[in-house]
């Protein structure tokens, strides 16, 4: 079996929670499905000052201090015993991981091992705080909220894209919105464009924007009446219901397979002939640590193959993710046959399944049930929320509103910089780098307001990695299916109890420098 072996670095905070005892955790290792740490037992003044239950504490977004963002808390059964100094505990001890913001207090990430298994631990404990995209939080002036991850997927310029990351509804009688932009890793982030999209619509009405930019409203979805995964599991439960911790995670693969995908009959009115597919989804941990694992092949010739990349033209950068599965794939039937309508662009791993919505034309639709199927590759998206809207789209009022300021970490004024589509950009070169955009904005009495932030701009991970590459392995990667492939091989090879094949005799797949014989 291959094993994961890793020294987290030492920014990292680590707490382990066994009943109500609470250990700080330092010089952490991944050895052997082991994690292993020396720990100290916090006093009852430590863990009030820790502000256990952690999840209730309401800080407010500092300037950069300190270079540590993330605190990450391990929950443990009760069949471990702790002592202070060096310890080691199985993976099979740990009941949960919460990721959580040490500026805000607030839970941007918690997982179930009964839901994820030991690798998906695994890969948050080691990659949760890797790499990843711009951190986007509001405060209202009550409270700092965490919303979510910007252009998430554009780690070259050719990427770069409007993102659209919904900011909730303000708090009755605001009139200002205060909205922290924050390079939390190590990562240069590159931010074009970045204001406020304000939209006025009945209260009783929903209203969400598409990655065109559109906007629709949201009356009455509808469920799928029956769902199946590429086993023929029904998975309706998994998708029914917003923010219940279940989640379709495309990891239902027959033998031999590399994708996932879920096919979704819905009932379809005898009028109309448009519909909107909404869902609530992100990328899975898997994902990105599995994408870390192909860059760390390309050893001390990262830098030189990233340049290249930036040469590229987008529509190449497209057809690779395509041809690997790495984005939401959206198709629907017609006439017997399976159609491509559309993809969703990857949506970051921290924080809640984010709402998208995508239009669907079923005008050739002549049957009483529409048929959606999504596909992505194994295990790599995560669908808490699958619907479709037959209403019509209701006209609202929506107006762009710049940031009134907008001053980086060190307090100066960057408002220039952010406020046009242009070749401008705020550089995020180090973790602790922000932008905080103050918004003004008035409500309209009767309306029900929803807040967006329409964010432009694209990012680059900083890694250092050693060895030579082996081009002739790597040049398989341009081959359609391939990433696809090694991704889950390295999954199978490490734990392939879980799933419902081995690999294939003989077969092997080019070890990264974190896993070993």
């Amino acid at each position: 079996v291959n094993i994961l072996n890793e020294s987290i670095s030492d920014d990292r905070i680590f707490y382990l929670e066994q009943g109500s005892d609470i250990y700080r955790g330092r010089n952490v290792e991944i050895q052997d499905q082991n994690l292993t740490l020396s720990v100290f037992k916090l006093d009852s003044l430590a863990k009030k000052q820790l502000g256990v239950p952690y999840r209730r504490r309401t800080r407010r977004i500092k300037t950069a201090e300190s270079q540590v963002f993330h605190e990450t808390f391990i929950k443990l059964d009760s069949n471990i015993v702790l002592d202070p100094g060096q310890v080691e505990i199985p993976m099979a001890s740990i009941e949960s991981v919460d990721v959580v913001h040490s500026d805000v207090g607030k839970s941007i990430g918690n997982f179930a091992v009964g839901t994820l298994g030991v690798v998906g631990i695994l890969t948050i404990i080691a990659a949760a705080t890797k790499s990843s995209c711009p951190f986007v939080y509001t405060d209202d002036g009550h409270i700092t909220s965490f919303v979510g991850e910007a252009f998430s997927g554009a780690m070259f310029a050719p990427l770069e894209r409007h993102d659209y990351v919904p900011l909730g509804n303000p708090v009755l009688g605001s009139k200002e919105l205060q909205v922290v932009i924050r390079n939390e890793l190590q990562e240069t982030e590159y931010i074009n464009l970045a204001n406020l999209v304000v939209i006025e619509h009945p209260e009783h009405l929903k209203v969400m924007i598409d990655e065109n930019g559109a906007v629709h409203t949201i009356d009455k979805p509808t469920l799928p009446i029956i769902t199946q995964s590429n086993t023929g599991e029904n998975v309706l439960d998994e998708i029914s219901f917003v923010g219940d911790n279940q989640l379709y995670r495309f990891d239902h693969g027959l033998e031999g397979a590399s994708t996932g995908s879920l096919i979704m009959h819905f009932p379809r009115p005898i009028y109309g002939n448009e519909a909107k597919l909404v869902l609530n989804a992100k990328v899975s941990f898997w994902l990105d640590f599995a994408y870390g694992e192909f860059t760390s092949l390309l050893g001390d010739s990262y830098s030189s193959w990233v340049d290249k990349q930036n040469q590229r033209s987008v529509d190449e950068f497209k057809k690779w993710q395509f041809d690997q599965d790495v984005l939401l794939k959206i198709f629907i039937k017609e006439n017997n046959e399976w159609k491509y309508v559309s993809s969703f662009d990857p949506v970051g791993p921290f924080g809640d399944p984010r709402p998208m919505i995508m239009p669907l034309d079923i005008s050739n639709i002549s049957t009483d049930e529409v048929e959606v199927r999504i596909q992505t590759g194994f295990n790599y998206w995560e669908l808490d929320y699958a619907a479709l809207d037959y209403s019509p789209d209701v006209a609202v009022t929506t107006s762009f509103h710049d940031a009134s300021e907008a001053i980086d970490e060190s307090n100066a004024d960057v408002l220039d910089l952010i406020s046009s589509d242009d070749q401008l950009y705020v550089e995020q070169h180090n973790p602790g780098d922000q932008i905080t955009l103050t918004f003004d904005f008035k409500e309209i009495s009767g309306k029900r307001t929803s807040l967006f932030l329409d964010i432009k701009g694209y990012y680059q991970p900083i890694k250092h990695y050693s060895g030579k590459p082996d081009w002739m392995y790597l040049n398989q990667f341009s081959k359609p299916g391939h990433f696809t492939e090694f991704t889950k091989d390295l999954l199978l090879q490490y734990t392939p109890v879980l799933y419902t094949r081995d690999i294939e005799p003989g077969k092997q797949v080019k070890k990264s420098a974190l896993f070993r014989n």
